[in-house]
């Protein structure tokens, strides 16, 4: 959780601030995300390896790169 699998390298990669990841279906064959997905907007995460991200406080956007929330 919080990692995207890179195919190439055949290894796991934590997802960076402002990106989050899930596994797509834990009971299937292979779970692994393969894509860590831009935070929607409104929410954020300032820390790498998420599984989901915050949500910015009522009044406050999130930053284009998702990694705080800061006033509109």
């Amino acid at each position: 959780p919080g990692s995207a699998y890179d195919r190439e390298l055949n290894e796991c990669h934590p997802c960076t601030v402002g990106r989050y990841a899930k596994p797509q279906n834990p009971s299937a064959a292979f779970a692994f995300a393969q894509n860590c997905t831009l935070c929607p907007a409104g929410r954020y995460n300032n820390g790498a390896g998420v599984t989901e991200c915050l949500k910015c406080q009522t009044g406050k956007l999130s930053s284009e790169d998702r990694s705080h929330c800061k006033d509109w």
